[in-house]
């Protein structure tokens, strides 16, 4: 995107992500108010030419190419202190999401300033029963997902345990606890508020605790099937 200030700012990290990176960005084209920053965690592969390739296209706004692998939420990080947008999505780069489809996710959360985390339903084929998102892992929600609880009963919500079953909950909006990281949506408000994603981690766990902070600071968090 250029010419204009973005409304969001896509923060895509990449590790020898040469295989799914061009195809995941090309579904973004059809957004507007889009801006994509890509941080490459000095992959081994040629990943990193095939970006600025990407970038001479056109398909990527900013490109940061580490020279050492700093790790997810750092990687993060820098990705959002290099973005132009107001609001930042999380994008995998194995994850695939219609520009049409994050156009819908802001409208959501503006529509809305309750809302601090939104994501899209994230389908990970049909063998998986879980999504990707559900009730912080506390000793409870810990206690009723391995005990199978959950699955028991999961139109109580009491009931709910770690992750949220795709079978019951995907066919309506559902107000969760964590959002995976894959594909995260978090409106400038919640950012300012919580500030970035905690560095303590080299990978995995980082979008769990951010959730929280983001809970803990009034926000709510869903997941839309829309």
């Amino acid at each position: 995107m250029t010419g204009t200030t973005p409304e969001t700012s896509v923060v895509v990290v990449t590790y020898n992500s040469r295989d799914d990176i061009r195809s995941s960005l090309e579904r973004l084209v059809s957004g507007h108010g889009i801006e994509v920053v890509v941080v490459d965690n000095d992959s081994s592969d040629d990943t990193q030419s095939l970006l600025r390739e990407l970038k001479h296209e056109g398909l990527v706004d900013v490109l940061i190419l580490s020279e050492t692998n700093d790790g997810f939420a750092r990687a993060v990080n820098r990705g959002i202190r290099a973005s132009h947008g107001s609001d930042i999505f999380l994008l995998n780069p194995d994850a695939e999401i219609e520009g049409e489809s994050l156009d819908r996710l802001r409208e959501i959360a503006r529509a809305d300033p309750s809302i601090g985390i939104i994501a899209p339903l994230v389908e990970s084929g049909p063998t998986v029963a879980v999504m990707a998102a559900g009730r912080q892992p506390t000793l409870w929600p810990l206690f009723t997902h391995f005990s199978g609880l959950a699955r028991a009963f999961p139109r109580w919500h009491a009931m709910r345990g770690r992750h949220l079953y795709m079978k019951h909950h995907s066919a309506q909006v559902q107000e969760v606890e964590w959002v995976s990281g894959c594909a995260l949506y978090v409106t400038q408000p919640a950012r300012v508020a919580v500030g970035p994603l905690s560095e303590r981690w080299f990978m995995y766990g980082e979008d769990i605790e951010f959730a929280h902070r983001v809970s803990r600071a009034g926000f709510r968090i869903l997941v839309t099937p829309a």
